[in-house]
């Protein structure tokens, strides 16, 4: 008998939907709107606060902990200043410090802070609690922006036009930032704005938060920022933004250079909603994805990169999944089986109506041989229910690597708190189901079982937490534009652990966590278990200066119904395996000059033993020059047959101002025996104006001796023009 998944769904949904619309029985504490002053004259951005455009605006301070001591006030002072023009918002941030102790060795755009000191400014413009922005800046000059989508950080890929500037002064070091009204949609009817900030300490991990900082809620919970009182009588312009861009590139192959143009157009029909549409897609300067080595039976999942997909993804995401069974992934579109497709066009529509958010996106893809011609659609609406919480549904329509055609409809509920057990905790609950049809007129594709339905959640209540997932994937659910990794399963995970400050007394370890987790996955038809891993009890120690250190025993259970060629000429046969192993890592943290990190596992598997082990090192001497070296390495031997896996890659970076840079990436692995190497210089030599040079080449790799496979240089030069 098949586990009654529908009716557990449905009762979990009617238990909790009641206190997820409550939304707590003690709301967080009122304070007064901030108001921004309007100013005759912007300040200039150079993190200079002694700018005369800010006399006269106040200050705000009282910032509190939400790491270590969440609740208790920031041992820095930190203070801000919030102005305005028609044109631009304007944030100056104060972060009080002895200067010689500011961390600052980051300046890469969109380059990982850890490490850094480091604030973040999260705008709500819209007045729901729900979507907006967030704007970060490290002390070394990083600029990182993003998302933000139902609580949740999502679009880190997204890059608005706007400046920043930090400067290390006498009293520690401060912050400008300029975010113009173009960059950004907005409720002109909204009777608050949401504001947050978020300031990290590098050197001792402190995270606090000028509204509701809790270690339950994250800073990108916008039902939880402060109060903006919204800004009256700015210019957005007509909302037209054009960005042409012409692109050169040289192939080894042909020997011809290729020149090519093409063109982004973005208006806004309404001041929440924008309009954009691409024109000879073009994705040169789009970054390397990682070497991986496959040891599984299962696909891989690597994230989307290209930034026209990236822009406004958040409406698009579904249920809380991140990736299987996904219904909606970007990188299906223009990627078949690994190789790039020429997207002729694609328009995407994205904003709000009242209480719905919505999205709407249709590719067109240059005729194919094999495939024919492509067009490729997905609609997406989301309706606020209480204050946090959604129901939405997705609609796909397309086949992006068959002839034939594919349909999938899906619906979500998404229930949020995070304002729950007297305010003193937050959970939140996904339920969500899915249909697929695929059209088997030009392919052997059947529909007899195609759906798929789950459910997801958490709960935190520090220093407790626990999270669940559940799904059922029919043999037959195929998402075209979508990923599933396995189906025909059964899929599920519960997980728990609680948290120790200073478990042991004023010594180095400045946190402990400990906590266990299942999760596995079941065939439908028998409900047989195909695989399974134990987590036994997972100890996490973390110093105050954020060196980590964690051990976990674990087991294993893996069922093969075919044989599996694990690599060229290993097969492994049918059968029931049990394994058993244990895990560890140790890393130093990224706000030292050099760093390191090893992790290693030694378990049986499958038929014999597996030893893995990786190394990272890291190099950071000030914020112009980085270089990270990681090395995986595994050693397997099975009663099949012996072999090793060596993955090598170094990734290198000057930074010759925050605008400026020169990035490197040199990859290999020995059971492909090709290595790659990518160059990229990226020069934004003015907001929105930018020039970028890629090189990429490949090798054969053959007893140290490597042979050039292929080469492509390629120079994009595009602009943006605003109206």
């Amino acid at each position: 008998m098949r586990p009654a998944v529908p009716q557990l769904v449905f009762v979990i949904a009617l238990t909790l939907a009641g206190v997820a619309f409550g939304q707590g029985d003690e709301p967080a504490p009122a304070f007064a709107p901030l108001e921004a002053v309007r100013l005759d004259s912007p300040p200039i951005i150079d993190g200079d606060l002694t700018d005369a455009a800010w006399e006269g605006v106040p200050e705000q301070s009282g910032f509190l902990q939400a790491e270590p001591d969440a609740g208790e006030p920031a041992t820095l002072e930190t203070r801000f200043r919030v102005a305005y023009t028609a044109e631009a918002v304007y944030v100056a941030i104060q972060a009080f410090d002895d200067p010689a102790l500011v961390v600052a060795r980051n300046m890469l755009r969109d380059g990982f802070t850890g490490g850094d000191d480091e604030l973040l400014v999260v705008l709500d413009t819209n007045g729901d609690g729900r979507s907006g922005y967030s704007f970060g800046l490290t002390a070394g000059g990083s600029r990182t922006d993003g998302l933000i989508e139902r609580g949740d950080f999502i679009g880190g890929e997204w890059d608005g036009l706007w400046r920043a500037r930090a400067a290390i002064n006498e009293r520690g070091w401060a912050a400008e930032f300029e975010i113009p009204f173009k960059t950004i949609a907005l409720n002109p009817d909204a009777e608050r704005w949401g504001i947050n900030i978020r300031r990290i300490v590098a050197r001792t991990t402190e995270v606090s938060y000028w509204r509701s900082a809790s270690r339950d809620v994250s800073v990108f919970n916008l039902a939880r920022a402060g109060a903006l009182v919204p800004l009256s009588e700015i210019d957005q312009g007509v909302g037209l933004t054009a960005k042409p861009y012409i692109v050169a590139q040289y192939q080894d192959d042909g020997g011809d250079l290729d020149l090519d143009a093409g063109l982004d157009l973005f208006y806004r029909l309404t001041s929440e909603i924008t309009a954009a549409l691409t024109i000879n897609t073009d994705f040169a300067e789009t970054d390397v994805d990682d070497r991986v080595v496959n040891l599984t039976r299962f696909p891989l999942f690597f994230p989307e990169r290209r930034d026209f997909f990236l822009e406004d993804a958040g409406v698009f995401g579904f249920g809380g999944i991140r990736r299987s069974p996904l219904p909606f992934f970007s990188r299906r579109i223009g990627i078949v089986r690994g190789q790039e497709k020429e997207i002729l066009a694609g328009l995407r529509v994205t904003g709000r109506a009242g209480d719905t958010r919505f999205g709407i996106l249709n590719v067109q893809m240059k005729h194919d041989g094999d495939l024919g011609d492509k067009n490729l659609t997905v609609l997406r609406g989301v309706h606020d229910i209480g204050e946090e919480s959604s129901l939405g549904v997705l609609v796909t329509n397309g086949d992006p690597d068959e002839r034939g055609n594919n349909h999938l409809a899906a619906i979500d509920l998404n229930l949020r708190n995070s304002d729950a057990f007297d305010g003193t905790g937050s959970y939140s609950l996904n339920l969500w189901g899915q249909i697929t049809h695929s059209d088997p007129s030009d392919r052997d594709a059947q529909n007899d079982d195609a759906t798929a339905f789950g459910l997801s959640g958490n709960v935190n209540k520090d220093p407790w937490n626990m999270r669940w997932f559940l799904d059922r994937v029919g043999d037959d659910y195929d998402p075209a534009l979508g990923f599933v990794s396995r189906p025909g399963r059964y899929e599920w995970s519960l997980g728990g652990g609680r948290r120790y400050d200073q478990p042991f007394g004023a010594g180095p370890v400045s946190e402990l966590s400990l906590s266990t987790s299942v999760r596995g996955h079941h065939f439908i038809d028998k409900v047989r278990m195909e695989d399974a891993e134990v987590d036994i009890l997972q100890v996490e120690m973390q110093s105050r200066e954020r060196d980590f250190l964690a051990i976990t025993p674990k087991l294993y259970y893996d069922r093969l119904t075919d044989p599996f060629e694990i690599v060229d000429g290993v097969v492994l046969p049918v059968g029931e395996y049990e394994n058993a192993g244990i895990e560890a890592g140790f890393s130093t943290s990224e706000s030292r000059i050099a760093s390191v990190g090893i992790d290693g596992e030694y378990r049986t598997f499958f038929s014999g033993t597996r030893a893995d082990a990786g190394l990272s090192l890291g190099l950071r001497p000030s914020p112009a020059f980085r270089v990270t070296t990681e090395y995986q390495f595994s050693d397997i031997e099975l009663d099949e047959g012996e072999f090793e896996v060596h993955v090598l890659s170094t990734r290198a970076s000057i930074q010759f101002s925050p605008d400026l840079s020169w990035a490197n990436t040199v990859q290999w692995d020995n059971q492909s025996d090709q290595a790659g190497v990518n160059s990229r210089v990226r020069w934004e030599y003015s907001p929105g104006q930018e020039v970028v040079i890629v090189y990429n080449q490949g090798f054969d790799v053959d007893d140290g001796s490597f042979t050039s496979r292929d080469y492509t240089a390629t120079l994009k030069a595009s602009f943006t023009f605003r109206f």
